[in-house]
Formats: C-alpha cells, structure tokens, sequence
C-alpha cells in the first residue's frame, strides 16, 4: 500500500470513531507505546539519519494534556497522521487542568533523536528533546498573540504546523494536503474559541464566521458533555440573562450566587461581551477565582492585584481576555 493509502486507511479508521478519539488514550505511555512503536521509531530515526524518510511516520511523539475539545481534535489528527500519541497522567490518570503541568515523568523510554512534543502539559526533569505546545504562559509559543493570529497561536494550530513540516520533510506532501482537507475548516473553528472566543464572536479572527462558531460551540459542548445542544444553549441563555442582570462597568460579578457561577457562564460571557468572575473549588480543593471573557485592560488589573486583591498564584493572558488565581484563606 501507498503513503496515501496508508493515510487514508488512518483517516477512515479515524471517521468511523471520531467521538471517542480521545478515550483509548487514557493509558500510561508505557501502554501505548508498545515494541512495535519502539521498533517504528527506531526505524524511522535511522532512516532519517540517512536521508531517507520511512513510511508512514513522523520522527516525533506528542504527549497530550488534559482532555477538552481541542484536545479531542487534536487526538484526532495525529491519529489520523499514524503519530505516536499518549496522554500526561498524575498518579495513573489522565491529567486535568490544574495538575496538567505537574505531570509523573514518562515511564517509557523517549529515544535519543526523537522530538518529543508536550501539548498543554509539563513534568518534571524534561530533556531537552521536549518540545513545549501551548498558549497558556509566558514564553509559551502562543501566548499574548492577537486575535488576528489565533490559528498559529493555538496549540491545534501549532499542532498542525508541526504535522506540515515534518510530513514534507519526509516526502508526504500528499498526505499533508488531505489532512488539511479533512480536518482544516473545523480546527479554526477550534482554535478560535480556545484561543479567544470573546474576540472571535466581535469577528476579529479571519476566516471565522461567528454565527458559524457559535453553532460549533453549542454542538462541541453538547458532545463533550453527553446532552442535547438544545439543553445547552437554554443554559447559555439562561448565563446570558444573569450576567446581563448583574452587570456593572462590564463586568458581572457571579461570585456570590450557589457555586460562585452558572452553568456555562465563559460560553456566556463572551456572547454577551460582558466579563464575569467567578468562584468555584478545583479537583484539589482549593477555590479560585476565575476572570472570564474579559478585555486587555480588565486582565491587566485582574494579574495586578486591584480587580481582586489578596490572590495566589495569579495567572492570565491580556490578549485571550481570561485569568485566575487562588484564595488564600482569611485575605480574599
């Protein structure tokens, strides 16, 4: 079989699971790399040596981070591309958004020469073959990129770049080009609303139609979530009614209200382009205060300590309009 006939034969696999892409990946890296992968890695690093790309495989392996949709897509393409994938875990599970940077190293050997790509995750004692995908800190690749720039910036479109590079490197044009066919419109979309859906739906980011994001954001939530996009969007009706209410100088304070937020309070805010705060209680217990669907300037003075006075481990980005910190008990 073909280099495009292996590709679509990852493609087609990939359709017929689409949903699900991301479950499979649960397990440790010792569970997904299995000797077979080992061999194909090692083949593929001594071919590269010589000039001569192999078939069916990118000199590269990418460890995933906490599970959203992005992520999903993410999992998919590079399922799609025959990548070597596996998930960041802490403790034997998959990592969530609080401890994604506080991963357990990987138990399987990473192989000399191989790039290995940290999308949205961390872990200690890093080599130097780890790659950093993300948008979330500073010195992160995507961070403080404008919206005119959200599919670059976005860990999707960092992903994808990747993907572009190194496919025609090794001679894989073709199978660059029906990725991008298959995958391409959606993975703006996604990259939109991850990097900067308040400014998306203003229709700063090129190329998205913000009636058309706004549809994929209640069908994406809807999926994720395992409920009816219209269930989904009575809720972010219902947000955009309470943020509405309380608003004041643009900016809606739901910290007080049972839970500290409502139900689909980001989707909200940045579709009445209105910020909120909000407290809720991370799976480690602490409470945080999160900033959301907010301008530069509100960020600015959220990260300063004048928006919330008293907060710890206070981070955010003034050009996706999001932050958060954590309270210290008996100062916030």
């Amino acid at each position: 079989m073909n280099m495009l006939g292996i590709f679509e034969r990852g493609l087609q696999r990939d359709r017929a699971r689409r949903v699900e892409v991301g479950e499979p990946l649960s397990g440790s890296l010792d569970a997904i790399w299995q000797d077979e992968s080992r061999r194909r890695l090692v083949a593929c690093r001594k071919k590269s040596v010589q000039g001569v790309p192999a078939e069916g495989d990118v000199p590269a392996a990418f460890v995933l981070g906490a599970k959203d949709s992005e992520m999903i897509l993410i999992a998919s393409l590079l399922h799609a591309a025959e990548a070597h994938v596996g998930v960041a875990t802490r403790r034997g599970k998959r990592v969530y958004p609080g401890n994604a940077y506080r991963a357990d190293p990987p138990a399987a050997p990473l192989l000399a020469g191989v790039t290995v790509y940290a999308v949205e995750c961390g872990w200690a004692g890093e080599g130097a073959n780890v790659v950093h995908i993300d948008h979330h800190r500073p010195g992160d690749a995507g961070y403080g990129r404008p919206p005119r720039e959200y599919f670059s910036a976005a860990s999707i479109g960092q992903v994808l770049a990747v993907l572009e590079r190194d496919l025609t490197d090794a001679g894989r044009a073709s199978d660059w080009r029906v990725l991008q066919q298959r995958f391409g419109a959606e993975a703006r979309l996604v990259a939109a609303a991850d990097h900067c859906l308040g400014a998306a739906y203003r229709g700063a980011c090129p190329g998205v139609d913000p009636q058309e994001l706004m549809a994929w954001c209640v069908r994406g939530r809807a999926v994720f979530e395992h409920r009816a996009e219209t269930e989904v969007e009575a809720d972010v009706q219902a947000a955009c009614h309470v943020i509405r209410e309380r608003a004041v100088d643009g900016l809606a304070d739901l910290r007080t209200l049972p839970g500290g937020t409502v139900p689909e309070a980001p989707q909200a805010a940045c579709r009445c382009g209105i910020a909120v705060l909000t407290r809720v209680v991370d799976r480690e217990g602490r409470e945080k205060i999160g900033l959301l669907g907010a301008t530069a300037a509100q960020v600015e003075r959220f990260l300063a300590g004048r928006l919330v006075p008293g907060l710890a481990g206070c981070y955010g980005d003034p050009a996706r309009g999001f932050a958060g910190g954590y309270v210290v008990p008996g100062k916030t």
